[in-house]
């Protein structure tokens, strides 16, 4: 993911955010999660071309280790292209352009984590809807 993301959206709703330089590290910090006990992620933000590891790749390794939250791919690949839809076709719950409508998506999709932060299991909040998010 464009590491500028959690300064442009993530801190804008105040939530907390862990960065991973590609696909490979990104495996390893959910894998360390789990390894320490601690709960899953509630969200991962996928970018689809990273260094070492695609998003897409990334995202079916994240889904056939078990990983069963929200992962929202991010790209600049145009509907239709065939490495968009390798990506949505990974495991993604939903897709978003690399613009001001997919960084929206994703606040919005944030702040209805946060709302359900009273304990309940966030991973069965409702994703917003919208036009800039294709849902897989």
């Amino acid at each position: 993911m464009q590491r500028t993301l959690p300064l442009t959206t993530f801190k804008t709703v105040g939530a907390k955010w862990h960065t991973a330089e590609n696909g490979i590290v990104a495996l390893e910090k959910v894998a360390e999660r789990r390894a320490a006990g601690e709960p899953p992620y509630n969200m991962v933000v996928m970018d689809n071309q990273m260094p070492r590891m695609s998003g897409a790749t990334a995202v079916r390794e994240l889904r056939a280790r078990g990983y069963d939250g929200v992962i929202i791919g991010m790209t600049g690949d145009p509907v239709g292209s065939p490495d968009r839809y390798e990506f949505e076709a990974a495991g993604l719950t939903a897709c978003v352009d690399k613009d001001s409508g997919g960084r929206e998506y994703i606040c919005r999709v944030l702040r209805t984590f946060m709302v359900a932060a009273d304990g309940e299991d966030h991973q069965d909040a409702s994703l917003p809807s919208g036009d800039s998010a294709a849902h897989t």
